[in-house]
């Protein structure tokens, strides 16, 4: 993803820590994936931000043909609702072209 893109992400969104060290956090090297995925995972932090604000995103990539967003930390009792809505957006991911 073009840095200009990712900065908006990391700028808006609070679960986007890279100061974590390599072993807890890998979005200190960014997002693996096209620019095509931006808006699917705006739109994803969006949801997971009003679910539980204590979410942190620990990684962002393509694998397979499709999104992969980790978590960790959170509410144990939001897992659920959480999980729902990163597979509803990896299932979106398998319809809509990662690089435009």
């Amino acid at each position: 993803m073009k840095k200009e893109l990712e900065d908006k992400l990391f700028n808006r969104f609070k679960m986007f820590r890279p100061e974590r060290s390599e072993t807890e956090n890998l979005m200190r090297f960014g997002f693996s994936c096209g620019d095509g995925w931006f808006q699917l995972i705006w739109d994803l932090c969006e949801k997971l931000e009003k679910i539980d604000k204590e979410l942190i995103a620990t990684q962002v990539k393509e694998k397979y043909g499709t999104l992969r967003f980790y978590t960790s930390g959170g509410k144990e009792e939001k897992w659920e609702e959480v999980n729902a809505a990163i597979i509803e957006a990896e299932n979106l991911s398998a319809h809509t072209w990662e690089m435009c």
